[in-house]
């Protein structure tokens, strides 16, 4: 179940009644995100957003992940979608950094 699997995740991350472990706590994250957990597929696309837990930075994969985050969390989480929301709208300004201000409205509309 994802919900379980992303309190594996947190456990593997605090170290709490296991011992702390970067690529466990990636592993379940990344089970959860495959099942459609909307704070998994978040943390993904936070992490490529940013180039984080060994993620290059990568705006296509950051939006593929936040977009599905944002999906997936309507029904669920207001906190997630706000988040995922906050994520899609960074990229949108990172596209109009670079000019690329039709990426930026696609994202954005």
């Amino acid at each position: 179940h994802p919900w379980a699997q992303m309190h594996l995740m947190d456990y593997y991350w605090e170290g709490k009644w296991v011992r702390q472990s970067l690529s466990e706590f990636l592993h379940w994250n990344c089970q959860a995100a495959k099942r459609g957990h909307p704070a998994a597929l978040r943390n993904i696309g936070k992490w490529f957003l940013h180039g984080e837990l060994g993620c290059p930075v990568d705006l296509h994969q950051a939006q593929e992940y936040l977009e599905a985050g944002l999906k997936a969390s309507k029904t669920s989480s207001a906190v997630c979608y706000e988040s995922c929301q906050n994520g899609l709208v960074e990229i949108a300004e990172c596209h109009c950094e670079a000019k690329s201000f039709k990426k930026a409205k696609a994202i954005l509309l």
